[in-house]
């Protein structure tokens, strides 16, 4: 959940995954941004029109591991670091 995020309007919000095993998914505020089918490779999205500012944002990844084979070789599965920076600024703000 991204707060209130009244001070960040008009400028361009990315959310940046390091990576996601296998396949996923990502929503804001139940509107598709995008599907990423690679495992650990890094990858962001702009999710500035997705946002509703000064309001509660709802994110949700959806990660598919049910080929069996693929997950078992890699042994693991999961999201890894994420980040959420505004242009001009690219600190952790979330």
């Amino acid at each position: 959940m991204l707060r209130k995020l009244r001070c960040f309007k008009g400028k361009a919000v990315s959310i940046v995954f390091d990576g996601i095993y296998y396949q996923s998914t990502l929503y804001v505020n139940g509107g598709k941004v995008g599907f990423h089918a690679y495992g650990y490779t890094s990858f962001e999205y702009d999710i500035s029109s997705y946002l509703k500012y000064g309001e509660d944002n709802q994110i949700t990844v959806h990660v598919n591991h049910t080929d069996v084979s693929i997950v078992q070789s890699a042994r693991v599965s999961g999201v890894l670091r994420v980040k959420v920076e505004t242009e001009g600024d690219p600190n952790l703000i979330y």
